[in-house]
């Protein structure tokens, strides 16, 4: 089953991609960008606003509130203290992710369907300067989703950061081993005796 979904998943995305291949074009001044106007529409409001921004929010806010119903189900039985503390810390980590994940998308999605439907006009190099710059912003604050899993589990878990620490200190020591070991080696060396010892002999 598993090497059928791997391979459907494949064949789709090799498809999928086909019409960004064909209707996607590099300009001078917009870059990479599609001329097309019917796949404009596609792109903005199948692609960007639903594959990219509404389904993926929902699936994630749904499974972090069935995270959230789970671990108030826990409260009510005779668990463990140390499990309940690991169950509310990793839900903690889920409603933060999933959080960051709607404030970053949310912004980047509305402004890539804006800058699809509404070109600046290419002798306006202010509005192009200002769109440009906006559009830096708004990547940048995309890319938080992406690189900021690891900071999010910190800050929000003291299990992930005891893990972190411990990890850290692991590596710290082996390094640390490494160079007393090479410090105190000793090899053994070769004395070759010159020619003119050898003639003295």
């Amino acid at each position: 089953i598993a090497h059928c979904l791997i391979a459907i998943v494949s064949l789709f995305a090799a498809l999928y991609g086909i019409p960004f291949a064909i209707f996607t074009k590099i300009h001078v001044d917009a870059g990479c960008a599609t001329f097309n106007l019917t796949f404009n529409y596609y792109y903005s409001f199948i692609h960007l606003c639903l594959l990219l921004g509404v389904i993926p929010m929902i699936i994630s806010s749904l499974f972090s509130l069935l995270a959230y119903q789970n671990v108030r189900r826990i409260i009510r039985r005779q668990m463990p203290v140390v499990r309940r503390r690991l169950d509310h810390q990793l839900t903690a980590m889920i409603l933060v992710r999933v959080a960051i994940f709607v404030i970053t998308t949310t912004p980047f999605v509305c402004f890539r369907i804006y800058e699809i439907n509404s070109p600046v006009h290419e002798n306006n190099e202010f509005a192009i300067a200002v769109d440009r710059l906006s559009s830096s912003i708004i990547t940048a604050i995309f890319t938080i989703q992406h690189a900021g899993g690891f900071y999010i589990f910190y800050l929000t878990s003291s299990q992930f950061r005891r893990q972190v620490k411990c990890l850290f200190h692991k590596i710290i020591r082996r390094k640390c081993m490494r160079i007393r070991m090479n410090r105190n080696r000793v090899t053994p060396q070769t004395v070759e005796e010159s020619e003119s010892s050898k003639d003295g002999s």
